[in-house]
């Protein structure tokens, strides 16, 4: 059954095989990389190859983090101690990827994947909170490295169904990089996803509270990250997203700032209103040809 699986890879070394599973041709592995550019166009390096090739190789109990589904790799053709191995099990814990080693090696285990299976693994629910990769991503990736990888490995009408995606709590990546105060990261999403619309909608999805990801900014008092999604709509959209009440504590996200006593983000937040409000009235009026009411009315 494995061979039958592992003779379907043609032009990828890797290829989905069930959630989570991956069946990996190692004899195919090496010169797939070294050939294959990244988005950088720069070649991948005998070192990289290794250091993929070791992580691989590096079993893990699966069932030592229980709350993680590990992604499971069968290594087809594989050389281990001097001996090859047609068909050999091992395990990734997906948190100890994206928490502990260097995001060529997510860049490079998508990139060993068809364009359809690279994103049925970005899909793949990998733990029982039904965190994705972008969701571990998003709460340990400080600098944005690894999320432009991945992103950057995918089409651009992939990027609204990947960070749409919610878990527990109906949390979204969006959620979890404010909730994290990751700007480097939301900063590199904004950035990549290039339609204004497609940012907006992202920004406006609740979780279980009925809090989008400003609110969950104004609640951490992540001033960067309320200061790009300020910059990362228009000024119609902003306002909207400053006055979305939401359901559990009844909430704006202002109102929020100042229930948890956030006076830097609460008056960021006012600012932004201020400013949105003079660029519509600059305009005369919005669509709707209708007035804002000031923002002390939602406080």
């Amino acid at each position: 059954m494995a061979s039958s699986a592992v003779s379907e890879i043609m032009d990828y070394p890797m290829k989905i095989d069930g959630e989570g599973s991956l069946i990996c041709d190692m004899s195919k592995l090496e010169n797939h990389l070294i050939q294959q550019q990244n988005t950088e166009q720069q070649n991948y390096s005998q070192h990289d190859v290794t250091e993929l090739t070791v992580f691989l190789t590096k079993q893990s109990n699966p069932t030592s983090k229980p709350e993680y589904r590990n992604i499971r790799v069968l290594l087809d053709n594989h050389t281990l101690n001097d001996g090859t191995l047609h068909a050999a099990w091992f395990y990734i814990n997906s948190r100890e990827l994206v928490e502990h080693h260097h995001h060529n090696i997510v860049g490079m285990i998508l990139q060993c994947l068809s364009s359809k299976d690279r994103v049925r693994l970005l899909h793949t629910k990998l733990n029982s909170w039904d965190w994705t990769l972008l969701h571990l991503i998003t709460e340990f990736d400080k600098t944005g490295e690894t999320t432009k990888t991945v992103l950057e490995l995918v089409s651009e009408d992939q990027h609204y169904h990947l960070l749409s995606v919610q878990a527990i709590l109906r949390l979204t990546p969006l959620h979890q990089v404010c909730r994290y105060k990751s700007a480097a990261v939301l900063k590199v999403i904004m950035g990549l996803v290039t339609l204004e619309q497609t940012r907006y909608e992202l920004l406006q999805i609740f979780d279980v509270d009925g809090d989008t990801p400003l609110h969950q900014a104004a609640h951490r008092n992540a001033t960067q990250a309320i200061r790009i999604i300020a910059d990362s709509v228009s000024s119609h959209h902003l306002i909207h997203l400053l006055t979305i009440t939401a359901k559990l504590l009844n909430h704006t996200p202002v109102q929020r700032a100042a229930d948890v006593c956030n006076q830097e983000a609460e008056k960021l937040l006012q600012s932004c209103y201020t400013t949105a409000l003079i660029d519509i009235a600059s305009h005369q009026t919005d669509h709707t040809g209708k007035w804002y009411k000031p923002i002390y009315m939602y406080m």
